[in-house]
Order: C-alpha cells, then structure tokens, then sequence
C-alpha cells in the first residue's frame, strides 16, 4: 500500500490530452453503481512517432491508498506504435469497489519510467451501491449454512 498526492508532471513529448470514464450507457460521467461496469477513456497525442511507451491506470479510495493499479506492460503488451491522435480504453467488467469516492491516476511513460504525462489522482469518480459493506474491494460472493441454521432475504417474503 502506498498513499499519493495529487499533480500532473512529465515531458509530454507523448501527451494526455483527455480522460472521460463511462459507465454500461457508455456515456461519461462521474456516477457509477458497484457491480457494473466502467471504461476509462484515455485520449493521447504524439506529435512524432514514438515507440518506446506504456499506458499505465491507478484507482485511490479518497484517503489516497492504492486500491488496484496497472500498465500496458505489466500485461505484456509491448507498445510498437502511436503517431499524432489515439485513443486507449481502460474496461473493467465489473466495478467491484464498495461505496464511496474514488480519484484516477492515469499515465503515459517510457518503458524504463520516464514520464511522458502523468496525471496523478485528477479525476474524480464515485461509486453507489445498494449494499452497505465496507473497505475497498467489493468481491463476488455468496454465503452457504448448514442445517441448523437459516435467514430469509430481507424483502423477499
């Protein structure tokens, strides 16, 4: 775990020019209900062609604390090209984060870290959900009982 402050730093000889996050609808927003699930919308420029970069993504809960974080690299994808306009779509199937406010990092470097644009906890995102649990991380799951013991849904009668 490593908490972070917010700012944005690099060369930009690749440079971050928009970040939009889309809920099912695929419509930006800032809104999005746990369970569903989320597209991050990053939108590049690199005025010459370039090579050597990885995309990478972090989530932060409100007090700063990395929930989850990735790269393009680290998924073994090796970048062969980006000239002038693209776009790269960051999904997740399923937003499984608990209730509350989030914050995005988003990033552009070269492979040995060298920052191009890096956007550290500028956007801000929140999520709703129904159930009312606590922590970070909302996994899929499901409660058995053995004989001996029952419950009813609540609302289910």
């Amino acid at each position: 775990m490593f908490r972070a402050t917010e700012g944005r730093w690099g060369s930009r000889e690749i440079e971050i020019t928009d970040v939009q996050l889309a809920g099912p609808d695929n419509e930006p927003g800032h809104v999005f209900h746990s369970g569903e699930p989320l597209t991050v919308r990053i939108a590049l420029r690199s005025p010459i062609e370039n090579q050597d970069f990885v995309i990478g993504i972090g989530i932060f809960n409100a007090e700063g604390v990395c929930c989850y974080g990735t790269n393009t690299n680290i998924e073994d994808l090796k970048a062969v090209r980006i000239f002038g306009d693209a776009n790269a779509y960051f999904t997740i199937d399923s937003l499984d984060l608990v209730e509350g406010t989030y914050k995005l990092d988003v990033a552009v470097h070269k492979l040995d870290g060298y920052p191009y644009d890096y956007h550290r906890l500028l956007y801000t995102f929140r999520v709703k959900s129904r159930t009312k649990d606590v922590g970070i991380y909302r996994p899929r799951h499901a409660w058995r009982f053995s004989e001996g013991m029952a419950f009813d849904r609540v609302g289910e009668r």
